[in-house]
This record gives structure tokens, C-alpha cells and sequence, in this order.
């Protein structure tokens, strides 16, 4: 089950915390009272919310870190902790068995009188061999005998707890043997050594029930003067006779100062009630009468103040004369804003994005030349008269004496040429020489002996020629088509607008009561892979691509919310209110909107501020405070029920005032 918590002011009133914990949606209540608050200080109080809470089935555990009022708390009934988190199942067990054992109790802590104002309490506390609960007692007189009264007892305690709220100046123990007593002897012995004369006003008693204790007598006693008792005792005892229960139920009963137990009489309710009703005129005591009168006085004056508080309740019908207003707004749209800025005039923004995927293809543009077979093709022999070895790169060009040119296809190196000695005396030279293959650029062949010069020699450097023809070649030559790069961009560029076509027809579906910013939509490529890369041979083209579209939205309602609340303020009313977006636009990266509104705006005529203010005031006081607002035509006050308008005042609970505007 889930708790309540409800949370005390520190100036709150008992009457208001009680509206709080009734209008609770749970049974179980987490009632917070701050330290010193008037709720705790007071135990009459506390009772009475005690039985409140009773009627209305709640259970209530108070947190509060104020110890005396802690104390009194424990003594009108209530667990208390001073902590929310220690609140727990085993904490409300508590709560619950403390709830049960004070409604037996309020059974069984009638009012009692043996003389003046002294008050006896049946203990039910089932723990001890020599006590009964009290459904085991038999109320039937000529049934009791002496262990019947022995085994229902009350023991009192003369130490009360050390704060302001209980003093006793007389705290009597009293108890009943068996014994043979007549009424005068039993009426003399229970006020014997009282002082009741003097100390009525102070008496109470300390009364252990079940591991806790209850104060009665004086005026803290129970005000239930209803006697529990068997009713197969009505006719025992005599209307006439007030002190027969005494003589009939102990007939052998003396009386012991010493001994902290008695054993009350059993009674007939309906006898003492009228014994009671006959005796109140005859009090001869004038504080008892007055008390009496006060208590009763106090009673009713509770019962209707709770009645005022909590049930009666009151309508305020206020005619004004609005002012109709026009203007222009320029308001900001951003993802950035997490809620409305009423001064800033800003909304926020949300934003959505959604994924898509496709493919595409498109014939290829592009071409290139390419060759089969081979040119022409021979051995050329190199002659180098230099000293020094020459090497030629690959691709050197070799020209014929009939303008028939060749090319090496690796790197050439041609020896140096050495000098021929004999005796030491220089006889020739021996030029340097090497052979190799030179392909043509024809498939023609040349002639055998044709002399060759080389690219970037002179002929006295380098000089080649070929031993043999060239051997004629069969190389032939096509065009191919292949993938060009604006193939590849064509092709991508159609394929995105495709897939953003799409993303932002699935955006608009996806945004549902949002409006879409155009301006804000944006298409991003996440991934884009071709089959074939540019230059590669190749017909068709085809193209996968992964894109995500995303963009702002914003609710039209906001554009309401922002300009009413800004017109309302604190104190203003806004009806009727239309809005219309002129134009929007991205201004900076920021989303701007531009929008038109009109409205009634009714000046001072906040209905909050107008109930809190006019709550537990007279209904003329209420009235002048309301026509001093601007543009009042008329004030209506009705209360419910019709008959508090004869004391005409409002409630001083603000949702007891149902505050209405109307033109």
C-alpha cells in the first residue's frame, strides 16, 4: 500500500492539517509537523484529530523532531518517528495496534462517579495471570463472584509526564477487596483523604493500558458518556438509587489505601446515565457546575467551528468589462529551451529525426583507349667511345636513319671504352658494346643495318645500330566504356534526394501534433558504397546508401502558453485568446517565429489571488476588496448551506471559495 505524506506549516491549524489528511488519496498518511508547531502542542487537539482519523479510517504516523511534542502525540494515540525513511511496515503495525488498543480503551474509560469528579478505568490488558480481557467478564451480577472482580483491574501511576500540558496537584490510588459495605460506608471511603474540594480542577489519573499510558479524570477524560456495559443488566439495578451498582456488586467489598488496584462496579447503562442527568442539578459544588458548563460550551463551540471549517463552502460570481487587445510577437524556437520562458518570450523545440535506406543505378559516361597484341620489334647493339660506362633509363627513345623509332622497356647500361697498350705504348681502343631489344611504336618492320641515334647523346658518344630486320608486329586498339567521377556523383546526388523526399514524408507522420520547421529539415549521409570505382570498365553503375533526416518541431500551443502567461503575470486574467503564425525563419541558427495574437485581458482577476484574499473576511469586507479591482460591474457571494449567511463570513479555507469571471 502507498503512503500520503503531508506536510505541516508551521503556523498551519489543526482544522486545516485535518482538511489535508482527509482529502488524502491513501489510507495510510505520512503526517510531517515541523518542530514547535501549535498542531502538537495542544492534546485536546491531537484527540480530536485523533478521532477524525478514526471515522474516516486513517491511520496516521506523525515525523516530527520536536520531543515534548512527541510525547503528547503518544498520549492522544499517535506513533511518532523522527525521520520519513524510518517509517516502515513494522512502524505502521504499530500505529495500527496503538489505533486499536485507544478504541478499547475509549470503551472502557467512561466516566465513572463514585463522588464529585473521580472516574474509574476497566483495564482489558491480557498479559498478567490475575487480569481477563473484557470480553471474559460477566457482567451479570448474580454471576460475579469474588475472583470476577479480582480479575478486572486498573492500576494508576502518581508520575505524569514531565512537560506542560499535564499537572496534577491530586493523584489518588484506589482499590476494591470484597467486604460487606452499606452506601454511606462506600461513599466515605472513596473520596476519604481526596481533597476533592480543593483540587477538582487538577485531578487526573495515569492509567497503564497495554504497555501504554492514558490519563482520565478532570477534564482530559474521555467525553464519551456513554457506559459500556452487558445489556442483561438493564433491569439490576435501580434509575433512583445512583450508588445501588456499589452495594449490589460488592456487597463484600472494603476498601484499601494501600492497595493500587480495584475492580469497578458492574453498572447498568441506562440507570447511570439518568442517575447522572438527576444528580446535576443537585451538585452543590460550584466549580464542578462550572466546569460542566464550560465543557458543554466548548463542545458546541467545536462542533461548529469544525462544521464552519470543513462543510460549509461559498461561490464568488464576479462581473467585469474586458479590455480587448492586439499586438505582434516575435518568438524564439530552440531545442536548446527545456521549457517555456514566459519574460524571454522563447519556446522549446523538439527534435526528431528518422533513418532511411535505398539503392540506385545509372548507365556509365565515361571511356578509354585499349590495346592488344604487339608492335614491332628487333635487336639493337650500342656503341659507347667514351671513357666512362652510360646508362640509359627505360623508355629511351632510339630514332633510325629512316625515321623508324624504338623504346627500351628496362634499363640499359653500356660499357666504357679501354684503350689498347703494348710495351706501354698505346696501339687502339676498344669501344665499349652492349645488345638489346627496342620495341617500335608501328607494327611495321624494319630494315636490317639501319643506324640509330640516342635521346640525349651525340653519335660520337652513342651510336647503335640492328644487325638484323625487326620482326613486324599484330598490336590492335578499341575504346571501352568505363565509370567516370560524375558518374558517381550523378548518381549519389539523385539517390539523396530521393531517400530526403522520403525521410521528410516520414518525419511529418513522425512528429504528430508538432509543427514541422521546414527551414530546420536536414538530410545526412550515412554511409554511400558504389560497386565499381572510377575508371573501372563497366556499363551500369549501382549505388547503396544509408541517410538519417531530422529536424525541429515545435507545439503550436506553446505560442498560447508564452504570450497568455505574459500578459497574466501574476494578477491579470487572458479569454478568448487567438494566435496565428505570420512567418518563421532561421535568423543567426536561431528559429524565429513571427505571430499575431488577440485576447480579452481582464486586469486584477487572478481567482487564486482573489479567493486568498478574500478567505475568512466578511462578506462586505469581500466585496469592497473585489470592486476595488479595475472594471468590476457586480459581485455576487453565495454561501452553502444558505444558513452561515446570517453570520457572513466566507470560509477560511481557499478551496472552500469557488471564484468565477464572467463579462
Amino acid at each position: 500500500m502507498k503512503d500520503t505524506k503531508v506536510f505541516v506549516d508551521l503556523d498551519d491549524e489543526i482544522t486545516f492539517v485535518s482538511d489535508k489528511v482527509l482529502k488524502a488519496p491513501t489510507n495510510r498518511v505520512i503526517l510531517v509537523i515541523p518542530e514547535k508547531s501549535s498542531v502538537i502542542a495542544s492534546l485536546v487537539g491531537l484527540k480530536m484529530l485523533r478521532r477524525i482519523f478514526d471515522k474516516n479510517n486513517k491511520d496516521v504516523v506523525l515525523v516530527t523532531t520536536d520531543e515534548i511534542g512527541k510525547r503528547v502525540a503518544l498520549n492522544a494515540g499517535f506513533v511518532s518517528t523522527q525521520r520519513i525513511g524510518d517509517v516502515n511496515d513494522d512502524l505502521w503495525r504499530e500505529s495500527i495496534a496503538l489505533k486499536k488498543r485507544f478504541a478499547e480503551a475509549s470503551k472502557l474509560s467512561n466516566k465513572i462517579p463514585f463522588s464529585e469528579d473521580i472516574y474509574a478505568v476497566v483495564d482489558n490488558k491480557p498479559d498478567s495471570n490475575n487480569s481477563i480481557s473484557s470480553d471474559n467478564v460477566d457482567l451479570n451480577t448474580n454471576n460475579n463472584s469474588s475472583n470476577d472482580i479480582n480479575d478486572s483491574f486498573v492500576t494508576t501511576d502518581t508520575s505524569l509526564p514531565d512537560n506542560n500540558v499535564y499537572k496534577s496537584e491530586s493523584v489518588k490510588r484506589i482499590s476494591f477487596e470484597s467486604t460487606d459495605v452499606d452506601d454511606d460506608t462506600l461513599k466515605e471511603e472513596v473520596v476519604k483523604n481526596q481533597k476533592i474540594e480543593d483540587n477538582i480542577d487538577n485531578l487526573s489519573k495515569k492509567v497503564s493500558l497495554d504497555g501504554f499510558d492514558l490519563l482520565v479524570g478532570g477534564d482530559i477524560a474521555s467525553s464519551d458518556d456513554t457506559v459500556h456495559t452487558n445489556e442483561s443488566n438493564s433491569n439490576k439495578y435501580s434509575e433512583n438509587r445512583e450508588w445501588d451498582y456499589a452495594k449490589q456488586d460488592h456487597a463484600n467489598s472494603k476498601f484499601d489505601d494501600n492497595n493500587s488496584s480495584y475492580s469497578p462496579p458492574h453498572v447498568n447503562g441506562v440507570s447511570f446515565v439518568n442517575s447522572i442527568l438527576g444528580r446535576i442539578p443537585k451538585m452543590k459544588n460550584a466549580k464542578t457546575n462550572r466546569i460542566f458548563i464550560i465543557l458543554g460550551v466548548f463542545i458546541l463551540l467545536c462542533l461548529f467551528i469544525i462544521y464552519y471549517l470543513f462543510l460549509t463552502s461559498a461561490d464568488v460570481a464576479i462581473q467585469v468589462k474586458g479590455e480587448p487587445i492586439s499586438s505582434t510577437a516575435t518568438i524564439l524556437i530552440s531545442p536548446n529551451i527545456s521549457s517555456i520562458n514566459t519574460s524571454k518570450l522563447e519556446i522549446p523545440a523538439k527534435v526528431f529525426v528518422v533513418s532511411e535506406s535505398g539503392s540506385d543505378s545509372a548507365p556509365t559516361t565515361g571511356s578509354k583507349t585499349v590495346t592488344t597484341g604487339s608492335f614491332a620489334s628487333g635487336s639493337i647493339t650500342l656503341t659507347n667511345s667514351t671513357s666512362n660506362s652510360i646508362t640509359l633509363s627505360s623508355g629511351t627513345v632510339f630514332t633510325g636513319s629512316s625515321n623508324y623509332t624504338c623504346t627500351n622497356s628496362s634499363s640499359v647500361t653500356v660499357p666504357a671504352a679501354t684503350e689498347n697498350k703494348s710495351g706501354g705504348v698505346v696501339t687502339g681502343v676498344t669501344y665499349g658494346t652492349v645488345s638489346f631489344t627496342c620495341t617500335a611504336s608501328v607494327n611495321t618492320a624494319d630494315v636490317a643495318g639501319d643506324t640509330f641515334s640516342v635521346q640525349g647523346y651525340s653519335s660520337s658518344e652513342l651510336t647503335g645500330t640492328n644487325p638484323n630486320a625487326f620482326t613486324a608486329g599484330n598490336e590492335s586498339s578499341q575504346t571501352e566504356q568505363v565509370v567516370s567521377s560524375s558518374d558517381q556523383q550523378n548518381l549519389e546526388q539523385s539517390l539523396s534526394s530521393q531517400l530526403y523526399q522520403r525521410g521528410q514524408t516520414d518525419l511529418q507522420s513522425k512528429v504528430g501534433n508538432y509543427s514541422l520547421i521546414s527551414q530546420s529539415v536536414q538530410n545526412i549521409t550515412v554511409n554511400a558504397t558504389f560497386d565499381n570505382q572510377v575508371g573501372t570498365q563497366a556499363q551500369v553503375l549501382n549505388l547503396s546508401e544509408q541517410t538519417k533526416t531530422q529536424g525541429e518541431a515545435y507545439n503550436q500551443n506553446d505560442f498560447t502558453s508564452v504570450i497568455k502567461s505574459n500578459l497574466e503575470g501574476n494578477s491579470n486574467l487572458v479569454r478568448n485568446m487567438t494566435v496565428s503564425i505570420k512567418k518563421i525563419e532561421v535568423i543567426s541558427g536561431q528559429v524565429e517565429a513571427l505571430v499575431s495574437y488577440q485576447a480579452v485581458l481582464y486586469k486584477n482577476t487572478n481567482k487564486t489571488n482573489i479567493a486568498n484574499a478574500i478567505k475568512g473576511k466578511s462578506f462586505s469586507a469581500a466585496k469592497s476588496y473585489i470592486y476595488g479591482i479595475n472594471n468590476v460591474k457586480s459581485v455576487t457571494i453565495t454561501d452553502h448551506p444558505r444558513i452561515f449567511s446570517l453570520i457572513g463570513y466566507l470560509p477560511s479555507s481557499l478551496s472552500k471559495i469557488n471564484v468565477s469571471i464572467s463579462d
